[in-house]
C-alpha cells in the first residue's frame, strides 16, 4: 500500500470525533493502549524544510493522523517532528478518556530523552550535561505535563521500519504529509543533478523505481576505441578499469550525500 492510499485525517478532525475503542484502539492484554507516532522531514535541517506527523491508532482504523506540522519556537527537523507527534498522540488520548497508554516511537533521540534524560534536565534547570539549555525544552515540558494527566504512560523505542507493523504504517503516514507527488519528482531531479554523467558518458534516471542506470562497461563486442581505432587489450583493460573506480566513486559520494540528507 503507498503513502497515497492510506486513509487519514488530521489532529482537529480527529479531536473532533471520538475514537471508536473497537476499530480505532489497540489494547494490550494489561489494559494499555498502544499508539505509534512517527514523524519525517524532506531537507532535514534545511531552511526549506518540510515535516510531517504519522500517528497509528490501529491499522485499519480511519482516524489515524497524517499532517504536515511546523512551530514557531523552532527550526523544521526530523527530531520535531518526531516530538510533535508525541504530543498530538498524547493530545488525543487524552481526549478520548484513555488512562494508560503504551507510546512506541522509532526516534532514540525523543524516547531516551523522555524516560532517562528529561530527570537530569529538571533538576539542572534545564541545562544539558554541556550547561546549555535543552534544545525543544518547550516541547518536552508539554509532554511531560500531559503524561502527569495519564494513568501511566510508557515510551517505548522501536527499530524502525522493522517487526512492528504500525510503525510501518506511521512511517508511512509521516511520509504522506510531507512528499506530495511534485515534491518526489523534485527529489529525483536534485539526485539526477548530483549524479550528471561526465563528459561522454551516459546515465538514464529511471523516476519510477528511483534507481539510477549507468551503461556497462565496453566488451568484446563493443570494443573501446580512441579517435575511432580499436585498442588493445591491455589499453582496454586499463580504461575499463578506469570506468569502474570512477563508477565506484561516484556511487560512494552519492551515498554520503543521501545520508546527510
Amino acid at each position: 500500500m503507498s503513502e497515497k492510499e492510506i486513509p487519514s485525517t488530521t489532529f482537529l478532525k480527529c479531536m473532533e470525533n471520538k475514537l471508536d475503542p473497537e476499530k480505532d484502539l489497540i489494547y494490550d492484554t494489561d489494559g494499555y493502549v498502544r499508539v505509534t507516532a512517527d514523524g519525517a522531514c524532506s531537507k532535514n535541517g534545511d531552511i526549506n524544510a518540510i515535516a510531517g506527523i504519522g500517528i497509528c491508532f490501529a491499522p485499519d482504523s480511519k482516524m489515524n493522523i497524517s499532517e504536515r506540522i511546523v512551530n514557531k519556537h523552532y527550526a523544521t527537523s526530523n527530531n520535531l517532528a518526531e516530538l510533535m507527534a508525541i504530543h498530538v498522540a498524547l493530545r488525543v488520548l487524552k481526549a478520548n478518556n484513555i488512562k494508560k497508554v503504551k507510546l512506541l516511537s522509532d526516534s532514540n533521540y525523543a524516547v531516551k530523552a523522555l524516560n532517562y534524560s528529561i530527570s537530569t534536565w529538571q533538576t539542572n534547570n534545564w541545562k544539558n550535561a554541556k550547561n546549555k539549555p535543552v534544545h525543544h525544552e518547550m516541547l518536552f515540558k508539554k509532554i511531560l505535563e500531559l503524561k502527569m494527566e495519564f494513568e501511566s504512560v510508557e515510551f517505548i523505542h522501536v527499530y524502525a521500519r522493522k517487526h512492528e507493523y504500525t510503525n510501518i504504517i506511521a512511517d508511512n503516514l509521516a511520509k504522506k504529509a510531507v512528499y506530495t507527488v511534485e515534491q518526489k519528482q523534485q527529489c529525483i531531479s536534485e539526485m539526477s543533478e548530483r549524479q550528471m554523467p561526465k563528459k561522454g558518458e551516459k546515465q538514464q534516471i529511471d523516476s519510477k523505481e528511483w534507481k539510477v542506470k549507468v551503461n556497462l562497461p565496453p566488451t568484446p563486442k563493443n570494443p573501446i576505441t580512441i579517435k575511432g581505432r580499436p585498442t588493445s587489450k591491455f589499453m582496454g583493460l586499463v580504461i575499463a578499469g578506469y570506468w569502474l573506480y570512477d563508477l565506484g566513486k561516484t556511487y560512494i559520494t552519492t551515498r554520503k550525500e543521501d545520508k546527510k540528507e
